[in-house]
């Protein structure tokens, strides 16, 4: 796939979430001491900076020191002062494009908005990659996939509360926009307004606590909550090689770890394990 500037290739991912996943921002002032990490429009992403040291973390754990070497590194000149040899590789921000919703008929199904497919169209633009479905072709309310799977009465409940007729709702082919589900379960694609609300329904919150050992009660100061997207979550991301050495380096080396790896450690703050796979 092609790639804009002084890049010779780039990659598009989807990333799942294989667990819920918590990608901090520190400590909130908020009702969530520990929020996830949100974009300037309010939705969950994961920064590039917090993909690539969790990757660059696993490679250098598992032993791929040349691949590590490419993510960027220090070395010493003829006076021995160190130097910095930037990254060979960049990585783009983890957009959200869909999202587990809570269904009142059969469990669950996906959500998502005109606006996050509009920006997965536009970095597909960027890969200099074109993309033959307009955004035309999703009116609001519509769906890709079944959506009988989740309907009952010609009706479909989400989060609790948002009600659809599937009469209303324009059912739409989109073999791209179907990578981004699940277990069959077809991709509701809602109003704005409605989606915004919905997404913030489907984060969860756990509280934590430490406990003083010797007396089993709640350490003083040591009570939190914590803010997490679901499991089966998905984001898209890509990623721009300045040479096609360092590219068949780098997917060799996401090979051998299944392309699967920890947010969260050194690195990062947060938690959870992500599955990255190309679109």
């Amino acid at each position: 796939m092609g790639a804009p500037g002084d890049y010779s290739s780039g990659i598009l991912f989807k990333m799942e979430c294989v667990t819920p996943v918590h990608v901090g921002i520190g400590r909130s002032g908020g009702v969530v001491d520990l929020p996830v990490m949100r974009d300037e429009f309010g939705f969950p992403f994961v920064h590039a900076s917090s993909l690539k040291g969790a990757i660059k973390s696993l490679f250098h754990k598992k032993g791929e020191h040349s691949v590590v070497g490419i993510l960027g590194r220090v070395e010493k000149d003829e006076n021995n002062r160190e130097i910095t040899i930037p990254s060979e590789v960049v990585f783009l921000d983890a957009q959200l494009i869909s999202i587990p919703v809570r269904s009142l008929y059969n469990v669950f199904a996906f959500a998502t908005s005109p606006f996050l497919i509009y920006r997965l169209w536009e970095r597909f633009g960027l890969f200099g990659k074109e993309v033959s479905e307009g955004l035309s072709e999703f009116p609001t309310p519509s769906f890709v996939g079944n959506a009988e799977t989740v309907s009952h009465g010609g009706k479909v409940v989400l989060a609790e509360e948002f009600e659809y007729k599937l009469s209303e709702m324009r059912p739409v082919s989109s073999e791209l926009l179907s990578q981004f589900s699940k277990a069959g379960r077809p991709i509701f694609i809602l109003p704005e307004d409605d989606f915004r609300e919905i997404v913030d329904r489907s984060l969860f919150r756990v509280t934590r606590v430490e406990l003083e050992e010797d007396k089993k009660v709640v350490r003083s100061g040591h009570l939190w909550s914590e803010e997490y997207v679901p499991q089966w979550t998905y984001f898209h991301t890509g990623l721009l090689f300045r040479d096609e050495g360092g590219k068949e380096a780098f997917e060799k080396a996401l090979q051998k770890v299944s392309y699967t790896f920890i947010i969260g450690g050194k690195e990062t703050i947060g938690k959870g394990i992500v599955r990255l796979s190309p679109i």
